[in-house]
């Protein structure tokens, strides 16, 4: 689980936990209260009884009936009224679940509706008594004695029944509910003081829990990190170095491969050392591919990209290292595919590193489909990709398919679960097409098969009819101007120029080149093409003696040749004045057509 889902879990939980311990603190406060209010409500009823039963024994002998009766009747509403707010509190129904309070509480309406009953009486007897006449200031008590009437006699029972409903048996029924109550409303209050406490711990301890899992994932990512930030120091320090070797190592590989190249071009087909220097020129080949691996993670250096119809590129490429091997490659490559800008080489390393990929996963064999589709991004894209027109080109296999806690990895540098790995094939396949401004994801499901997708940005340029170029070597005429550093390339080189038919100025820096064609150009012996080295040990660049030839002859037709550069000019050599690119490692064949298409751009210029 990624730290980023982790955090909006557990950002959620908390939040949750907090509205959860809040919305519980109001219940628990809430029933606090009710609780008590309704003990409240008990304890004021046995007020309202005292004060009720102080008032009836006056009413009975009092000097003022008028007035006592008055403060009687208020008081007798104010217990009526405090009856029926004790009956309907809130949390009355929770306290009689407990079965003696119940039964305390059930002898308590019995007491009570008497005594209500006893008012009613009063107040209605009352009534017809203030009617007799010379009786307003005495007592009801007194009145049977003097008068012996039987009316007065009934309200004076009445009285007294009340009263001892009041002092005797009602209080003391009132007194230990209210008091029973109070305690089972403490002990109500203990439970849901405890549940909220319980329930708060749990939730700081499921809180704390995964405040440690997600220091736990932070420091996972940390340690990551960093691991990347190692790996990718050990990856600048392999660019550097590949950066610093590829020039010598380069030249090296041409001096051979240029060789190996005109050694062959004397010996027939059918000879034996023809097929061991066929083998010595494959291996060169390999070794300059495994060079180009690393050079694609080397600072600087952009693709050097040429407009190209990928149809072609993507069947040769894929019928090439399927060749002999049990999985068969079907193809869906419309006519109508949009052109695209790219480095051939680099895009023809990334199909065979996705396709060996998908070789691998189906040792069993299997079938790989090819697909090819002209796409318009727009800004509603999923993957939020830039939007425009792409080619999009889909490899799919059925093979085991990509497990899902590896899906991540699969990109990174030195990442490999195969045995004889090394790691870098999909990383400088990602790597590649980021430079080229594109796109590479996948889709895999295990035991159905991955995806490989891959965007290349399109151009709205049209290829132009060129004429193919012949296999062999194509003979031409005039004077090179070569300058190179390394003397085993000038002088393998210049071999190469000669069988093509060149005459060759060789120079092993900018001072002796620039000074070899100023005299030249003085002699009329114009030197039309000239081959420079890119970069040249302690001396000038091939960039800044094309500058001083131009100023010489501006129609001299400049070729850069280069092992490696960290800059763009290889990239964009056109924009830096030169006419072609000769990438090292070369053969005399491909010499001979850089010589071909430089001299026709040139022409093309004119």
């Amino acid at each position: 689980m990624s730290i980023q889902l982790i955090s909006k879990l557990a950002a959620g939980i908390i939040f949750f936990s907090i509205l959860l311990v809040g919305a519980m603190l109001f219940w628990a406060i809430s029933e606090i209260f009710n609780l008590v209010d309704t003990t409240i409500n008990g304890i004021e009823l046995i007020a309202s009884l005292r004060k009720m039963n102080g008032l009836t024994n006056k009413l009975l002998s009092t000097d003022n009936l008028n007035i006592t009766y008055l403060w009687w009747e208020i008081a007798a509403d104010e217990f009526t009224a405090m009856y029926n707010t004790f009956n309907n509190s809130p949390r009355l129904g929770v306290l009689l679940r407990d079965e003696d309070i119940l039964y305390n509480y059930k002898a308590f309406r019995i007491l009570s509706q008497r005594a209500l009953n006893s008012i009613e009486v009063i107040k209605s007897d009352i009534k017809s008594f203030e009617n007799f006449p010379n009786h307003e200031n005495q007592g009801i008590l007194l009145q049977p004695l003097l008068t012996g009437n039987e009316n007065v006699s009934v309200i004076a029972f009445s009285i007294r029944e009340i009263s001892t409903y009041f002092s005797t048996s009602y209080e003391n029924t009132i007194t230990p509910l209210v008091a029973s109550l109070k305690e089972k409303s403490r002990q109500i209050q203990l439970q849901i003081l405890r549940v909220f406490v319980i329930l708060t711990l749990g939730i700081i301890t499921v809180t704390i829990f995964l405040y440690l899992v997600l220091k736990k994932e932070e420091i996972k990512r940390k340690t990551q990190l960093q691991h990347m930030e190692s790996e990718k120091t050990k990856l600048e320090s392999i660019g550097l170095l590949a950066s610093g070797i590829a020039h010598d190592f380069n030249n090296f590989l041409t001096a051979i491969m240029g060789n190996i190249s005109i050694a062959k071009t004397r010996i027939p087909q059918q000879n034996e050392l023809f097929t061991i220097l066929n083998d010595a020129e494959k291996a060169s080949l390999q070794a300059k591919s495994l060079t180009g691996q690393f050079l694609t993670f080397a600072t600087g250096g952009s693709p050097i990209k040429k407009l190209e119809a990928v149809q072609g590129i993507i069947r040769e490429t894929c019928t090439f290292i399927l060749r002999g091997s049990n999985i068969r490659c079907e193809y869906n490559l419309p006519d109508d595919l949009w052109n695209t800008e790219i480095d051939k080489d680099k895009i023809c390393e990334v199909i065979d590193n996705i396709v060996l990929n998908s070789m691998q996963a189906m040792p069993e064999g299997g079938i790989i489909t090819v697909n090819a589709e002209n796409v318009t991004i727009t800004k509603k894209h999923p993957k939020q990709y830039q939007p425009g027109r792409y080619v999009h080109i889909s490899i799919k296999d059925t093979g085991s398919g990509i497990p899902e806690v590896i899906k991540h990895h699969i990109f990174n540098p030195y990442f490999t679960t195969k045995k004889q790995g090394s790691g870098l094939g999909l990383s400088v396949s990602y790597s590649i097409i980021k430079k080229h401004q594109g796109y590479l994801d996948f889709e895999s499901e295990q035991g159905v098969g991955t995806t490989f997708h891959i965007y290349l940005k399109a151009s709205l340029k049209q290829l132009q009819s060129t004429k193919s170029i012949a296999k062999e070597e194509k003979h031409g005429h005039g004077c090179v101007l070569l300058m190179d550093d390394e003397e085993g390339i000038r002088k393998t080189t210049s071999l190469m120029l000669h069988n093509l038919g060149y005459t060759t100025l060789v120079a092993k820096d900018g001072d002796e080149a620039i000074k070899l064609y100023s005299d030249s150009f003085k002699n009329n012996n114009n030197c039309k093409i000239a081959i420079l080295d890119l970069t040249i040990r302690g001396g000038i660049s091939g960039e800044r003696v094309l500058k001083t030839l131009l100023a010489i002859n501006p129609g001299v037709t400049a070729i850069v040749s280069s092992g490696y550069s960290n800059n763009d000019i290889l990239s964009e050599y056109r924009k830096h004045g030169f006419k072609g690119i000769l990438k090292k490692p070369y053969t005399i064949n491909e010499l001979s057509q850089v010589l071909e298409l430089a001299q026709a751009e040139d022409e093309k210029d004119d």
